[in-house]
């Protein structure tokens, strides 16, 4: 009993001492996701978005997955939505686990106020971590010349993130793309502290108690038809997914 016990306290501090490496902590946290069925959900999701079958999206998105270092991130990048090839040089390809926050935010709300957000939210992060975030950010991680096949691995990649970090502002709930970003999350079951929601405007709360995913845009009526036949699946109807966000 003796021996067991002192082997049992060995194991403890050893696997203790693994956990506090980042990088063993990120692999745990890949695997748990494997054992939990996220990745299943999200390439499911994904799937039917993409006309693909989960495996070839899940082989994609292994091979498309990158983050940008929150060091490399410029001001002037994050004031618009226009696509710039040369972007995705400022970002690293890395494993599935490696992405610490999925960055999900509208293009058409406050870029000063979002800004702002981000870096309060950066310097909280290295705080507590001693390094830059790393975030997946669709204009720095996505293959601009090919937008739809990388877009059709987004699910895949939110699953992965550590976090989903919210910037919500007066436009936020009214883009369907970002809405499906909420979306994907909730159908993977993840802990609610693993969304943070930064709030750039006053009436947020009111915002979210009226929301209502049918009044949500999309540039392409294809893909916003697309989104609102996967919330309604995933859900059972709308305003059960409604329900959800308030």
């Amino acid at each position: 009993a003796i021996l067991y016990c002192t082997l049992h306290g060995v194991y403890g501090i050893i696997v203790g001492s693994l956990l506090m490496l980042p990088a063993v902590r990120r692999w745990v946290h890949f695997q748990l996701l494997k054992a939990s069925g996220a990745y299943r959900a999200a390439s499911s999701i994904a799937g039917f978005l993409g006309n693909r079958s989960k495996a070839k999206i899940m082989e994609a998105a292994k091979n498309a997955c990158r983050y940008i270092s929150m060091g490399k991130i410029r001001k002037e990048d994050m004031t618009g939505s226009t696509p710039n090839p040369l972007l995705q040089s400022l970002s690293t390809p890395c494993g599935l686990q490696d992405i610490d926050a999925f960055l999900s935010h509208s293009w058409h709300d406050d870029p000063e106020a979002k800004w702002e957000a981000l870096q309060i939210w950066r310097m909280s992060f290295k705080a507590q971590h001693q390094r830059e975030p790393r975030l997946w950010i669709d204009k720095y991680c996505i293959d601009q010349d090919n937008i739809e096949a990388s877009l059709m691995c987004l699910p895949v990649f939110l699953a992965s993130c550590h976090t989903l970090l919210i910037l919500a502002g007066p436009t936020f709930l009214t883009r369907l793309w970002c809405i499906e970003e909420v979306f994907v999350f909730l159908q993977m079951s993840r802990p609610i502290h693993a969304m943070e929601l930064m709030a750039i405007c006053d009436d947020m709360d009111q915002r979210i108690s009226t929301f209502d995913v049918k009044d949500a845009e999309c540039s392409k009526d294809k893909d916003r038809q697309k989104m609102l036949a996967t919330i309604e699946a995933g859900c059972e109807s709308y305003e059960a997914f409604n329900r959800q966000v308030r």
